[in-house]
């Protein structure tokens, strides 16, 4: 209980807790009871806002199936390059008997090679 001055008439030494005015007869005790709702929503308002922004940030974050997936996927590639490397490659070390040349021969198809420098075929070639 508090001595205040009317909100309506601004009379001094008003209880806090009086049914109303003695002057103006403004209902005080309702006024102060708005005034507390009035409190309690904002506050309400700012936890809904606060948990609203959780909620947000919680969506905005990567989930960890995506993560884990993302993962299989790049060992799955890391793989297959390694496997791929592994793999003799099809370029052979050959001197051309026309050319002389040491070169890198190229494969044609069925087991058939040539010389990047002649095109001659592998029959031609002389291995290394």
């Amino acid at each position: 209980m508090a001595l205040i001055s009317c909100p309506e008439c601004k009379t001094p030494n008003v209880s806090s807790t009086a049914e109303s005015c003695p002057c103006c007869g403004y209902n005080i005790k309702a006024h102060f009871a708005q005034l507390e709702r009035n409190r309690k929503y904002a506050a309400d308002r700012q936890r809904v806002e606060e948990l609203r922004r959780q909620q947000a940030a919680e969506r905005a974050k990567p989930s960890h199936g995506l993560r884990n997936m993302f993962l299989i996927v790049a060992g799955i590639l890391l793989l297959v390059v390694v496997l791929w490397n592994t793999i003799p490659a099809r370029n052979y070390k050959y001197t051309c008997y026309y050319c002389g040349k040491g070169i890198d021969a190229y494969y044609l198809h069925d087991n058939h090679y040539a010389c990047n420098s002649c095109h001659r075929t592998l029959e031609e070639l002389k291995y290394k």
